[in-house]
């Protein structure tokens, strides 16, 4: 154990050009340049330097993808990634300090050869390392998601929740932004929630903070790797982070209920809402105004009532992929008719068929369906936007 531990810190004193120019295995912990997923562009050219820290993985973790979340952020703010891979055998509570001191290496060598701005972030396991390591000297920004140990005992997990707390307590990272969700296994059986608990040490930090408690619509331990995670709070992310004005003490992601506004669309402002016509179907009514929302791969629809007439209303969609995708946005208007055996409205055009259908008064489930082959399905859930609410 302890040739373990000393092979460990030794790691620390290599140089950095020699260790984490080659991708290579110097020993437990290690770091290697991410180059398949975003370009390196080195100090003089990145914005910044991202180190990230994996999951619980097998002993390929070097193969294993960067959530979404940081790729797309890294690729707006051109930061270098640099992650920071462990073996199974000392990927465990008991062997933080020594990834710590790996990690604090790196900073220091990263600082030294001209990185301006250093953010740590990771996911589950590598979450909790990223959040501990907003305690080190150097780290400007933190991202934790869904972060833990692994432990499955409810016992353990409360007492990993405060001993997070503490450590927040003192984080010297300027910034720091942790991510909880609903259904997570590790949320089950405990006393308190470990947003509650992690806010709390944040709130005598001195550090600006962002805790996102159960955000709508994104469930389970794997939430935060989804294109619907990255569509919401990449910009808010990279707006914590990038902003150095912002005062101490816990700030909000905004957006339209809680989403993205889906900018790149070029949708029309909000017009007033329509009032229905004596000659149109009053059961269009509940569908007039303007809806936004995310399909689970992070594409945007808005749909707004822009006509209603007799037995049509007709819904201008606005629609835009998940980040990365190579299709443009595109914006057209569908007329609808009303399907009287569930209240929901349909329109078939060309080689599609779209459907709307209201699940409360404020949220609409708007579906695109393709009948080719492939039968290609996506499925939004809206909601409605307030009169009131700013344009984004």
């Amino acid at each position: 154990m302890k040739l373990l531990r000393r092979s460990l810190i030794a790691l620390t004193g290599l140089p950095f050009a020699a260790r984490v120019g080659r991708a290579q295995d110097f020993g437990f912990v290690w770091s290697e340049w991410e180059t398949s997923a975003v370009e390196k562009r080195g100090p003089e050219l990145a914005g910044g330097l991202l180190l990230y820290f994996h999951g619980f993985s097998g002993a390929n973790v070097h193969r294993d993808p960067i959530p979404p979340i940081f790729v797309e952020m890294a690729k707006v703010a051109a930061w270098d990634v640099l992650r920071i891979n462990r073996l199974p055998m000392v990927d465990g509570e008991g062997y933080d300090d020594d990834i710590l001191a790996v990690t604090a290496n790196r900073i220091t060598e990263a600082r030294r050869a001209g990185y301006e701005r250093i953010v740590v972030a990771g996911y589950s396991r590598g979450g909790w390392l990223a959040l501990l390591a907003a305690t080190l000297p150097d780290v400007d920004a933190a991202i934790g998601i869904a972060s833990g140990t692994g432990s499955h005992d409810p016992a353990e997990r409360e007492r990993t929740r405060d001993v997070l707390a503490q450590k927040l307590a003192g984080a010297r990272a300027k910034r720091v932004a942790a991510f909880f969700f609903d259904g997570d296994p590790v949320e089950e059986g405990l006393n308190e929630r470990r947003a509650i608990a992690v806010r709390r040490g944040l709130l005598g930090s001195g550090s600006t903070f962002m805790v996102l408690d159960r955000p709508p619509d994104l469930r389970g331990h794997g939430a935060g790797a989804t294109g619907r995670f990255v569509r919401r709070y990449r910009d808010c992310l990279l707006r914590l982070v990038l902003d150095a004005d912002r005062a101490a003490g816990e700030v909000q992601c905004s957006g339209s209920s809680g989403y993205a506004a889906g900018a790149e669309i070029g949708f029309p402002a909000p017009a007033p809402t329509l009032e229905l016509p004596p000659d149109a179907n009053p059961a269009f009514a509940p569908y007039l105004g303007r809806w936004e929302g995310d399909d689970p791969y992070g594409a945007y629809l808005i749909v707004e009532a822009v006509h209603v007439q007799g037995k049509y209303v007709v819904l201008r969609t606005g629609f835009s992929e998940y980040h990365g995708a190579k299709h443009p946005p595109w914006m057209r208007d569908y007329p609808f008719q009303l399907e009287e055996a569930d209240g929901s409205i349909y329109c078939k055009s060309g080689g599609d068929i779209l459907t709307a259908k209201l699940k409360s008064a404020t949220e609409l489930h708007y579906e695109l369906r393709a009948i080719d082959r492939a039968k290609r399905v996506r499925r939004f859930l809206l909601h409605k936007r307030s009169p009131d609410t700013p344009a984004q």
